[in-house]
């Protein structure tokens, strides 16, 4: 069994839980706070860990700064002044010479997948777009792009170190669960 595919409901079934966070990330949301991960009937054990460690690390981005290359600490949100529409996102370090002036248009936040709340699932899906083109790139993205973008651990500020290596004898998906959980 592929502990990384939905096997519950309609729309999303036989999908992986990567491309759910790239394509719906509010459903993904949805499930992280409706603790649906819990649900023995939707999720194993393990793939109840597996989606655990997926949006720790999807909450958790790190990588280079977009000016200087330092790590990334913040993620800014800017809005066009003169329609309110969101219109992109940047990763920066937050040292002063990359920082911009904080203006009536931007907002800081930790580095994440994720959108505020009050987002639409429009502007959800174009703050998943702007994480897409900074660690990835302009081509388009299949699944099996999407879970590379996950095993790599230099995208991200907050993971289980070898969490996917499961060549490692050690690795017992259910003592990381507990691990994440505490």
């Amino acid at each position: 069994m592929n502990n990384n595919i939905i096997n519950f409901g309609k729309k999303h079934r036989g999908k992986s839980f990567e491309w759910l966070i790239f394509t719906y990330p509010k459903y993904a949301e949805w499930i992280w706070d409706n603790r649906v991960y819990e649900n023995e009937r939707c999720f194993t054990p393990d793939a109840s860990a597996l989606f655990v460690e997926l949006m720790k690390r999807a909450s958790h981005l790190g990588g280079k700064c977009d000016r200087c290359g330092c790590n990334v600490t913040q993620r800014v949100l800017r809005w066009s002044r003169h329609s309110g529409h969101f219109m992109d996102a940047s990763f920066i370090c937050g040292y002063e010479e990359c920082d911009w002036a904080l203006q009536d248009d931007q907002e800081y936040s930790e580095p994440s997948m994720f959108a505020p709340p009050d987002f639409s699932i429009i502007d959800a899906r174009k703050v998943v777009k702007q994480v897409k083109l900074k660690y990835i790139g302009r081509q388009k993205i299949n699944e099996h792009e999407m879970v590379k973008f996950f095993h790599n651990d230099s995208n991200f500020s907050e993971f289980t170190p070898g969490f996917f290596d499961f060549n490692n004898p050690i690795l017992n998906l259910n003592e990381i669960a507990n691990r994440i959980m505490l």
